[in-house]
């Protein structure tokens, strides 16, 4: 059960904003491009590879996102947690920043679960790869919507601060 290239992989920068944890995507995807090269670890290559380019498409309105976040926090002084399992209920400004994050966070963890190995039963690791894609797959759907409103809200509160 060995993850082949991705077994170094670090851990991505969860704490330092959604460029930062691109470049370590852009990582990643240098490790797919090894894999699937060297024909090693086809099926976690595969996987990572196709949820690296939905990332990709989530990056524009994750990295708003997180920018509003950030001037929120500054302004405003109101916090955020973007590191969570689940996403804050009452935080529209945050969901897209959240989906980013929790994605990048689920790459890792892909990246190294020894049941996606070549090694590994084909049916346990397609099942396992299944599950994961579903998860890729749903964060993403938030590229599809925006937060347009809810940063409306928060150039109001801005404004009303000022």
């Amino acid at each position: 059960m060995n993850p082949g290239p991705f077994a170094a992989l670090r851990q991505p920068p969860l704490e330092q904003g959604v460029a930062h944890l691109a470049r370590w995507a852009t990582r990643l995807l240098g490790l797919c491009v090894q894999a699937l090269t060297d024909q090693s670890d086809v099926l976690r290559a595969m996987l990572l590879q196709r949820a690296c380019k939905l990332l990709g498409r989530l990056q524009p309105k994750a990295q708003r996102s997180f920018d509003a976040l950030t001037l929120r926090k500054l302004r405003l002084h109101r916090d955020f947690d973007l590191d969570t399992e689940r996403p804050a209920s009452d935080d529209d400004l945050a969901a897209h920043a959240w989906a980013f994050v929790r994605m990048t966070r689920l790459l890792h963890t892909a990246a190294v679960d020894p049941g996606l190995g070549d090694d590994v039963d084909s049916e346990e690791s397609a099942a396992s790869a299944a599950a994961y894609w579903r998860l890729f797959d749903a964060l993403s759907a938030y590229e599809k919507l925006n937060a347009d409103s809810a940063i409306e809200e928060l150039r109001q509160a801005l404004e009303a601060e000022a």
